[in-house]
C-alpha cells in the first residue's frame, strides 16, 4: 500500500459555491489513484483505498435484486438510492426515527447488507482507529450514546444507502456524527466514469470493482463524475456511516408513541386553524 502525502487547499467561500453548482471532473485534480494507498493530510489519515479481500457477489446480487427509486436532489439531480436499517425523524416525510423500506419489506436482502456493514466496519477500525474509538465512546457508549436498537451491531454505524449508477455534483456530507468517516463498498463493471474526486486534496479515486474507500467525506467536498454504462454496465456503491439525527430517537415503542402524539397535535392544530 503506498503512503500518500496530500495537502489541504482551503478554498474561499465563491470557489467552494462554484465547485458545489457542478458535477465532479477528474481535471479538477492532479493525482489520479488507481492503486491501493493511504492519504494522509499533516499526518493525520483522511482517505484508505484498497482492495477488498472479501467476496462480493452475495452484496452485489443483493443490489442486482433490488429495485432502486429514484429521487431528486436539491439541485434538480437524479439518484436512484436506497436506505439501509434505519433513518432518523423528517419533518418533510416522516417525523419518526423508523426501519428503512428495505429493512421491512426484504429482510433476506437487508441482512446481506448488514454483514457487509461488520465487514468493513473492521476495516474502520484498523485504519482510522483514533476516529473509530471516538465514535464507539462517543455515539455507541457515552454520553452522546445513540439507542443500540438503531445500531447495526459490532459497528459504529446507524445504517447507510447503497447507490445505483448516481454521479454526484461536489457536496460535503452533512449527515455523519462529528469526526466520522464514510466507508464505501465499489462494485463496477462496463462502466466509463463514476471516479470520486476530491479536489481540495487535488486527488481523485478510480472507484474499481471490489474496493473499498473510506474517506473524511463531511470534511472535505467530493462528487462522482458522470457515469457511462455500456451494455450489461453498472456501478454499485454501498456506503455506511453514523448519522447524527439518530442522537434524537428515543427507544422503539416511544418513539412509535412520540410520532402518534405529534400528529395528534397535527390535527387539532388543523382543526383549529379551521374552526
Amino acid at each position: 500500500m503506498k503512503a500518500i502525502k496530500a495537502e489541504h487547499r482551503i478554498f474561499t467561500a465563491q470557489e467552494l459555491k462554484q465547485f458545489k453548482s457542478r458535477m465532479a471532473n477528474l481535471s479538477d485534480a492532479s493525482l489520479y489513484i488507481d492503486f491501493e494507498s493511504l492519504v494522509h493530510v499533516d499526518g493525520k489519515p483522511v482517505a484508505i483505498y484498497k482492495k477488498m479481500n472479501e467476496e462480493l457477489k452475495p452484496l452485489l446480487y443483493a443490489c442486482e435484486a433490488i429495485d432502486f427509486p429514484t429521487y431528486s436532489r436539491t439541485n434538480g439531480m437524479l439518484t436512484q438510492t436506497v436506505g439501509i436499517n434505519y433513518s432518523p425523524r423528517n419533518a418533510r416525510r416522516v417525523n419518526m426515527c423508523q426501519a428503512t423500506d428495505l429493512h421491512v419489506k426484504n429482510g433476506f436482502i437487508h441482512d446481506v447488507f448488514i454483514e457487509y456493514a461488520k465487514i468493513i466496519g473492521a476495516s474502520y477500525k484498523k485504519y482510522f482507529s483514533k476516529a473509530h474509538n471516538y465514535q464507539i465512546q462517543t455515539f455507541v457508549n457515552g454520553e452522546k450514546a445513540i439507542n443500540k436498537a438503531y445500531l447495526i451491531n459490532g459497528t459504529p454505524f446507524t445504517g447507510g444507502v447503497a447507490n445505483k449508477n448516481s454521479s454526484l455534483t461536489y457536496h460535503i456530507d452533512k449527515a455523519n456524527t462529528p469526526d466520522g468517516i464514510s466507508c464505501m463498498i465499489i462494485m463496477k463493471a462496463n462502466t466509463i466514469g463514476g471516479e470520486l474526486v476530491l479536489p481540495e486534496l487535488g486527488i481523485s479515486f478510480a472507484c474499481q470493482d471490489g474496493y473499498m474507500l473510506l474517506f473524511d467525506g463531511q470534511k472535505y467536498l467530493h462528487g462522482v463524475t458522470p457515469i457511462r454504462n455500456q451494455k450489461g454496465g453498472y456501478r454499485y456503491s454501498v456506503v455506511y456511516y453514523n448519522n447524527k439525527g439518530m442522537a434524537l430517537c428515543l427507544p422503539p415503542d416511544e418513539e412509535l408513541k412520540h410520532f402518534e402524539e405529534y400528529n395528534k397535535r397535527l390535527v387539532l392544530k388543523k382543526e383549529n386553524d379551521e374552526g
